[in-house]
């Protein structure tokens, strides 16, 4: 999961339900990689796979995006976290939905060439965004900063903690 969601605060219902979603969707993409395998070992119904394979992560990206901008919309996210950082995330996962679907559309006509966008898709998602992870001053300043482990380590911080998230009773 993204250090992003280390910046949402507490977290209402139905930003619950929209994780749970999300997560479901996750979970789903394990059975669409195994298509997709499947397909390039026979050597059949590549273009599907590929586009069913597609879809599944746009599906994602569709509800990565459904959580980050209820939360950001609705004051969820920590103070900690710049307006710069907050306009940087939402602008990568607006990418995603773009980037996926030019993904699809390529895969049902090359399909070799759509997996190739979706796995930089994939490989780009792992590169750091500027201020994503919150930290805060010795001195009790809150501010961003990129998130690499050398800068962590000279400074001495550490990612902010979720704030006061609530617990979940079933």
């Amino acid at each position: 999961m993204p250090a992003a969601w280390a910046s949402v605060g507490n977290a209402p219902e139905l930003l619950g339900l929209l994780n749970t979603l999300l997560l479901m969707v996750v979970a789903f993409l394990p059975f669409a990689t195994s298509v997709l395998a499947g397909a390039f070992r026979s050597g059949h119904g590549q273009r599907t796979a590929v586009v069913f394979y597609g879809l599944a992560f746009d599906l994602t990206a569709l509800m990565f995006n459904a959580v980050w901008h209820y939360a950001s919309r609705h004051g969820l996210l920590s103070e900690a976290l710049d307006p710069a950082a907050t306009t940087a995330i939402s602008r990568r996962f607006q990418l995603a939905l773009a980037w996926l679907a030019i993904g699809v559309v390529l895969g049902a006509l090359l399909p070799v060439a759509g997996v190739a966008v979706i796995a930089a898709f994939n490989a780009y998602y792992w590169l750091p965004i500027r201020g994503e992870v919150p930290v805060h001053d010795p001195e009790g300043a809150h501010r961003s900063m990129p998130p690499t482990r050398s800068a962590r380590a000279l400074k001495g911080l550490r990612p902010a903690q979720p704030l006061g998230a609530r617990a979940i009773t079933i």
